[in-house]
């Protein structure tokens, strides 16, 4: 029997350029006035070097924190605005070089998975423009018609990553041992040593150097970033 054969992407800074706060200021912003907007950006502004440290410290513990910030939200009002954001912000954002990885997994037969700590309504969207045959992500609690800022299993980060994309692989008989992943962050290494073969995308001087100790691929989607 031939191994069904995955290709695992991360998607925040290895699909494309955005981060979880990006994208929250982005829904924020667009139900406010414009002088509203302004006082509330500087509010955030001033609040970003708090979850850089939280971030340093633990993905699990910034993203956990900050995903409080949709209680309130409805589903509809959700949607809609994650609907927007993929068109304005993180569809032009996409990286074409991870576009043609997809491309080229898909040709040959591949399931391709995105794996992101990013909530449902925000990755999905993404998946389905990439033609994604699954999706793994974080997932918001509603109670009684709106999020309450909770998460129903906790952040997808870190080992839960990993468990969420063993577990796939073996619900869809898909053998690790050939599959492929592509993610940008040392909270991914869980991720990256699930599967054969391993692939740091626009890698930071820390990432760069394990990647290095560990034998694994390194490559540059940022346009910006250095090439291969």
């Amino acid at each position: 029997m031939l191994e069904r054969v995955g290709a695992f992407f991360d998607v925040d800074g290895t699909l494309l350029k955005g981060n979880i706060i990006r994208y929250y200021a982005f829904l924020r912003r667009r139900e406010m006035g414009m002088i509203w907007r302004q006082i509330w950006s500087a509010g955030l502004l001033l609040r970003v070097p708090y979850y850089l440290i939280v971030d340093r410290i633990s993905r699990e513990l910034l993203t956990t924190r900050f995903y409080k910030n949709y209680r309130t939200f409805t589903p509809l009002r959700l949607r809609d605005g994650a609907s927007a954001l993929f068109h304005e912000e993180l569809k032009p954002n996409l990286y074409p070089r991870a576009l043609e990885c997809i491309k080229a997994h898909r040709a040959k037969g591949h399931v391709v998975v995105l794996v992101s700590g990013s909530i449902r309504q925000i990755a999905t969207p993404v998946a389905e423009h990439v033609g994604a045959d699954g999706i793994l992500c974080t997932e918001l609690e509603e109670k009684q018609g709106v999020f309450t800022g909770a998460l129903k299993a906790g952040s997808l980060t870190g080992p839960r990553k990993a468990k969420a994309l063993s577990n796939y692989a073996r619900l869809h008989q898909i053998s690790l041992d050939v599959s492929h992943a592509y993610a940008d962050s040392l909270d991914d290494v869980p991720m990256l040593d699930c599967v054969g073969h391993p692939v740091v995308i626009n890698p930071d001087v820390r990432l760069r150097k394990l990647a290095s100790d560990r034998g694994w691929s390194a490559q540059y989607w940022c346009p910006d970033g250095p090439k291969t």
